[in-house]
């Protein structure tokens, strides 16, 4: 049973990490100004932030990626991917809630879904998939401190998205209806 735990963490860690391989690729693929655009689709940050982090981003997901896959510093690299995970998760939530709909954002352009309830939740799966294999694998000792952490990444982003899916659904979201919108770059 433990090696059967065993194969399912790694292969959570190994899909993942594959996943932001090529999540990371694609943008990178995309060129600077198709993140810089998916970026300010969210606003978040303005400026020179928004530049930055558009140009960070594909290499992060990147060495996150690499580090699942590989094996390198686990807990860490899985406490990376859950953050990374949750980021998006709850960017897309708050768009969403916003009344904005728009691509994701998810493989550069050209690949990009619209942003949904679905990638929302698909984001809140992949973090509990991750959560579950970590501490999983950690089950024999005690909790790591990134599970932990890993654990309350999960927890605060899956309620970051529920309460921000409610708001949309009660009227308290701005008034404008998901309507696709254009970049403000």
């Amino acid at each position: 049973m433990a090696e059967a735990v065993g194969t399912l963490s790694l292969a959570v860690e190994l899909f993942i990490g594959a996943l932001l391989l090529a999540a990371g690729t694609l943008k990178v693929r995309a060129g600077a100004s198709a993140v810089l655009t998916a970026v300010a689709r969210y606003e978040i940050g303005s400026g020179e932030h928004q530049r930055v982090f558009a140009r960070l981003l594909p290499w992060i997901e990147i060495g996150v990626g690499a580090a699942l896959v590989f094996g390198l510093a686990r807990d860490l690299a899985a406490l990376g991917a859950g953050a990374l995970l949750a980021a998006f998760e709850v960017a897309m939530a708050r768009s969403l809630s916003s009344g904005r709909l728009h691509p994701c954002g998810c493989g550069g352009d050209r690949r990009s879904k619209l942003t949904s309830w679905m990638l929302v939740s698909r984001n809140g799966v992949l973090i509990a998939a991750m959560t579950a294999a970590e501490v999983s694998r950690n089950a024999p000792a005690h909790w790591s401190l990134a599970n932990f952490a890993l654990a309350a990444v999960f927890l605060v982003s899956t309620l970051s998205a529920i309460a921000l899916r409610l708001r949309s659904h009660t009227g308290d979201a701005p008034g404008r209806s998901l309507v696709p919108t254009t970049s403000r770059t």
